[in-house]
Formats: C-alpha cells, sequence, structure tokens
C-alpha cells in the first residue's frame, strides 16, 4: 500500500511540476522562440540520457530505491525554479526534473505491472499523471497574474509529500548477478538488437511521434495564441487536453480491446485534435483522449510481453521523451519557415499517417 501511495503522490507531483512552466514560457525565455523550445525541451532531454540507464538499474537495484531517487531530484529541480530566473539555471532545473522523471517512470512501470489489476492501476496511474498535468499549467496560469513563478512554488511545495513518503520504503533484496559495470554495459549492448527486433521497432517509432508531435503543440500555442488568451484562458484550454487523457485512461483501463488498435485510434484521434487546434483550441480535448488511449495501449501491450519490464519500459521511456526532447526544438527552429500554424498542421498530418503502422506484437 505504501508503495502504490508513493508512486500515486509522485506522479502528480511530478506532473504537475514539468507542466508549470508551460503558461510562462514566454516570460521565462524573454520572448524568444528558440529559447522557449530549449527550455520545454531541457526536461525531457534530462529524462532521454536516463531514462534507458534508469530502466536498467531498477532490473538490478530494485524499483524503491528510484522512486526515492525520482522524489529528491524532483523536489531540488523546483527549488531551483523558484530560487533563480537566469536562462541557464532554468535550464538546469528543467534538465534535473527530467533525471528525477528518468528514475520514476520505469520503477513505477515496472511495480504496477506487478500488481494482480495491473489494467486498471494503470488506468489510475495514468488518469494521475494527466491531472498533474492538467494542474500544472492551471494553476501556475491562474497565479501568473500575481506572479509567474507561484504555480512553480506552489508544486514544489507539495514534492515534499511524495518525498516523504518514498524515505519509508524499504530497501529490495534484488540478484545481483553480476556487478553493476558489467550489467549496465551488458544490458546497453542488448538494446540495438532490442529496438530493431522484429515487431518492436514500430512500438518505438510510435512512440516517439506520438508524445513528441504533443510535445510540439503545447511548445508552439502559448505564442501562436499570444494575442488571443490570457495566461488564464490558455492554461484552461490546455487544461482540456489532460481533462481528455484522464477520462481516456479511466475508461480505457476497463475496456476489453486489443493494445495494437488502442494505440492505432489514440494516434488518429491525437491527428485530428491536432488540426483541430489550428482553428480552435478545443482540439487539445481530443488531442488529450487520444494521447491518453495512445499511451494506456502502448504500456499494456508492453506488459504483456515476455521480456525484462525495467530494461523494455527504459527503452519505451526513452523514445517518449526522446519525442519530447527533439521534436520540440526541430518544431522552434522550422517556426521561421514555415509558421506557428503551419508547423501545427505538418504535425498533425504526420500523426495520421503514423497511425498505420503494423503493432501486432502488442496483441
Amino acid at each position: 500500500m505504501l508503495q502504490k501511495l508513493s508512486i500515486y503522490t509522485l506522479v502528480f507531483a511530478i506532473m504537475a511540476l514539468s507542466d508549470a512552466a508551460i503558461p510562462i514560457l514566454p516570460e521565462l525565455s524573454k520572448g524568444e522562440s528558440v529559447v522557449s523550445s530549449l527550455i520545454f525541451s531541457a526536461y525531457f532531454t534530462g529524462a532521454l540520457v536516463a531514462m534507458l540507464p534508469s530502466g536498467i538499474l531498477t532490473d538490478h537495484y530494485g524499483n524503491n530505491r528510484f522512486i526515492l531517487l525520482a522524489a529528491v531530484l524532483t523536489t531540488i529541480s523546483g527549488l531551483i525554479l523558484v530560487i533563480s530566473d537566469h536562462v541557464w539555471f532554468i535550464l538546469i532545473a528543467r534538465f534535473i526534473g527530467g533525471l528525477g522523471a528518468a528514475a520514476f517512470f520505469p520503477a513505477a512501470f515496472s511495480i504496477l505491472a506487478d500488481f494482480e489489476k495491473k489494467e486498471q492501476c494503470i488506468g489510475e496511474f495514468n488518469f494521475l499523471l494527466n491531472l498533474g498535468l492538467g494542474a500544472g499549467v492551471v494553476v501556475a496560469g491562474a497565479l501568473a497574474a500575481a506572479n509567474i513563478i507561484y504555480g512553480v512554488l506552489v508544486f514544489t511545495i507539495l514534492s515534499i509529500i511524495p518525498l516523504a513518503i518514498a524515505w519509508k520504503l524499504p530497501k529490495e533484496n534484488t540478484p545481483h548477478r553480476t556487478g553493476m559495470v558489467e550489467h549496465l554495459f551488458a544490458s546497453l549492448k542488448n538494446t540495438t538488437s532490442m529496438l530493431f527486433r522484429s515487431g518492436f521497432s514500430s512500438i518505438w517509432i510510435v512512440a516517439f511521434v506520438l508524445f513528441g508531435a504533443t510535445g510540439v503543440i503545447i511548445s508552439v500555442y502559448p505564442e501562436y495564441v499570444l494575442d488571443r488568451f490570457n495566461k488564464s484562458e490558455l492554461g484552461i484550454y490546455l487544461f482540456t487536453l489532460y481533462i481528455g487523457a484522464m477520462l481516456a485512461s479511466l475508461v480505457g483501463g476497463h475496456v476489453n480491446t486489443c493494445s495494437d488498435r488502442m494505440v492505432q485510434y489514440g494516434v488518429v484521434v491525437t491527428g485530428i485534435g491536432t488540426l483541430i487546434t489550428v482553428v480552435h483550441p478545443i482540439g487539445f480535448a481530443l488531442l488529450g483522449v487520444g494521447s491518453g488511449l495512445g499511451l494506456l495501449g502502448l504500456v499494456n501491450g508492453i506488459a504483456r510481453l515476455d521480456v525484462e519490464r525495467g530494461f523494455t519500459m527504459g527503452i519505451f521511456n526513452t523514445c517518449t521523451y526522446g519525442g519530447l526532447a527533439v521534436l520540440p526544438v526541430i518544431a522552434g527552429f522550422s517556426l521561421p519557415i514555415f509558421s506557428h500554424q503551419g508547423v501545427i498542421i505538418i504535425t498533425g498530418v504526420i500523426l495520421l499517417l503514423i497511425a498505420v503502422m503494423p503493432l501486432k506484437i502488442l496483441r
């Protein structure tokens, strides 16, 4: 019970703190589009570089230690954001927050996959994940009028709660078949074969594009509608994305549908929602439903595979955070060529194209 409580409270805190920066990106970046994309992506870059090693090491040293590490790094990230407004410190803080996410997700998914009602637990986990993301943008947007950093401060304080719980998690007895360095290098050696193994490559590509595309829309949209909505309104519209994802997570966890079909439906809905945001932000609700279904289908499908869970979840999360780190930066540099509207349309078309990729291995 303590293990589940630590996971549920920490996923909310991690996600809320990560998204609290989104409504205030123009202020944090001093109005520079490229800097805004870099601040957004710094979090996911930290997750990208550490996700796979974390997934490997959770199999070797146990999950609870990485849950605690994630809680510590998340709190440190928030404290730096509260203390300094210098761009380099903001980038460092976001990077550290990404490291915390990297420590957390492989361990959390590995724990949840061992529960008796894993589909239901993963659905609840995804609900809280999206609730945290939504709370981050809404609270930060609402408090920005008083002070742009107040939203970050609220969730930094909140992160102390899961940190206190994580300290009480017991140490796990895991078989150390080899030394840590030998285990790490042996697992990294197998990564290439796993990435290109028959049936798996489509999973990694869909994860990279689906979540990277969502990151693109979230990162460019605040400037696209800068003269149309204030921070509070923007936060509410962004929150509809997470409402959609929360509903998809709860409903999808109780629907008897093949994982591969759920992923493909999710990608199509995300693509349609992305295109609708060009004319109205209500498209964020569809974007949320689609990404929620996609995540649920991918995680449930991977959880059933006969492979090392920590290692495989490490690769999966590396691909998702790789997309979130890389695609928004590419989009930022593409803005002078294609404009905000053009980037959003291109992203929606790409999503619809990858929906046809074969995912039969997830059935």
